[in-house]
């Protein structure tokens, strides 16, 4: 192994990017993160690539040419990368489980939310979204700032708990047919952190 591969192994941790927030600004993680470092590549080629002096292909080559064996990793899952046939029934079947999943309790409590939350700023009197509004005589900077981040928080995780919870459904199911590794759990871990914040912010109304 060259140090330039090794390198490339040691800088990012690998997965990281299946159980974020995509709220990157906020991220303490980014120079680890292999999505936030590509996305970022592309961004600043884009003018290449417009006009086609740079290929993603170009860009992705640079990320993947030293990633573990495909078929190494395919054998050890007893997956066959060679079989290339659309599975009609196996589609339909997780068309259906994903019907399933979006009418288990946990997947309609948090659409539940995601609606009680746009509800509760709409219904506002003074609307919260703009520290204008804010009672300014009896609150100091600092409690306004806070506030303002908690509001900016709870409109951001709100949709991210749906989008983990189904995730972590899904994944369950993938995982559970083919033997794989518990994947979904930490996308279960991440919507239960999510729904922990969203609680701890809450409390400041």
């Amino acid at each position: 192994m060259d140090k330039e591969q090794n390198n490339n192994e040691n800088q990012f941790i690998l997965g990281i990017y299946n159980y974020c927030n995509r709220w990157c600004v906020r991220c303490e993680f980014t120079a680890k993160c292999m999505v936030f470092d590509l996305e970022n590549e592309i961004e600043s080629k884009k003018s290449n690539i417009d006009s086609g002096l740079t290929t993603l292909k170009d860009i992705f080559n640079k990320y993947f040419k030293d990633a573990p064996n495909l078929n190494e990793k395919a054998n050890e899952f007893g997956i066959d990368l060679t079989d290339t046939e659309y599975d009609e029934n196996f589609a339909e079947e997780l068309k259906l489980k994903r019907l399933i999943n979006e009418s288990s309790d946990c997947a309609e409590a948090s659409k539940k939310y995601i609606d009680m939350v746009n509800e509760w700023f709409n219904n506002q009197k003074n609307s919260m979204k703009k520290p204008s509004n804010l009672e300014t005589k009896t609150l100091d900077k600092k409690s306004i700032s806070k506030i303002v981040n908690s509001i900016e928080v709870i409109q951001w995780y709100q949709y991210q708990i749906y989008v983990k919870i189904m995730r972590a459904l899904s994944g369950e199911y993938i995982e559970e047919i083919n033997d794989l590794p518990k994947d979904s759990d930490g996308s279960a871990k991440v919507a239960l952190i999510e729904l922990i914040v969203q609680l701890k912010r809450g409390k400041i109304y």
